[in-house]
């Protein structure tokens, strides 16, 4: 089950897509799945944290208040407890876009060969109507300062992001550990109390887990690298043809490159 997450609403008349190299597309066809990532598996290790300069800013707030001790102990405990609640999310990054993004290419391929998988709002939701879980999609919103008064709030943790990276136009899907199988999002609920098998658990204890989709509803058009040759594009068509032949005529190439 797909929800939007309430005050980061996306836009239901662009595209949302995902940029990978072809190892990721064809796990994706494969296993009609997609990999949630654990925050604590991220490559940025700031990402769903807190940062030194933020952690002093912090602290320069509390010392106004409280004692130097009071506001380094508090300091602590807050950058503590972010770690803690970062282990706890999952996540599927896409972007937002009204046209394909030289910069995504590069990025997140180095102008290899690779695919973006275009989708948008409807899609995913659909995509996900038969998750077991429940998962919240929403906007990213850059900023390069915090509140000071830090609130522990997952989704202002999950939906904030420098500014430095406006150009990826985030849209983010997550799972939270507390919220499974139907539950209320914001319910805690134990693991242990959690109708999940030993497996599953091991899993969403691990640096992230395959959520299975219906590929066919996600997938709108399946693009191909402005610097991949041909010989990609017949890769990737032939590959399809033998697993997930429905899928061929959406096949499109980018048209980046075009004169």
């Amino acid at each position: 089950m797909l929800e939007q997450a309430p005050g980061y609403a996306v836009d239901k008349d662009v595209n949302i897509s995902r940029y990978m190299g072809f190892t990721k597309f064809v796990g994706l066809i494969l296993n009609k799945s997609l990999c949630f990532t654990n925050g604590k598996a991220l490559s940025d290790k700031y990402e769903l944290g807190s940062t030194d300069y933020e952690a002093q800013l912090l602290y320069k707030h509390l010392s106004q208040q409280h004692s130097a001790e009071g506001a380094a102990r508090i300091v602590a405990e807050t950058v503590t407890r972010l770690n803690e609640e970062k282990a706890k999310i999952y996540l599927s990054c896409w972007t937002e876009e009204k046209d394909e993004s030289y910069a995504m290419w590069k990025v997140y391929l180095g102008g290899k060969e690779g695919v973006s998988i275009v989708s948008n709002y409807d899609s995913i939701e659909a995509a996900f109507r038969k998750a077991t879980h429940t998962f919240r999609i929403g906007k990213v919103s850059y900023c390069n300062s915090i509140n000071p008064e830090i609130e522990l709030d997952t989704e202002k943790i999950v939906f904030k992001k420098k500014r430095f990276y406006t150009y990826e136009n985030e849209i983010r899907i997550y799972y939270h550990r507390q919220h499974l199988f139907g539950a209320d999002p914001g319910r805690e609920i134990e693991l242990n109390r959690a109708n999940i098998t030993e497996d599953e658990y091991y899993a969403l204890t691990s640096k992230g887990f395959d959520v299975e989709i219906d590929i066919e509803a996600l997938i709108k058009h399946i693009r191909i690298s402005p610097f991949a040759g041909k010989h990609f594009e017949l890769l990737v068509r032939e590959f399809l043809k033998r697993t997930v032949p429905q899928l061929n005529d959406r096949v499109v190439v980018s048209k980046i490159l075009d004169n």
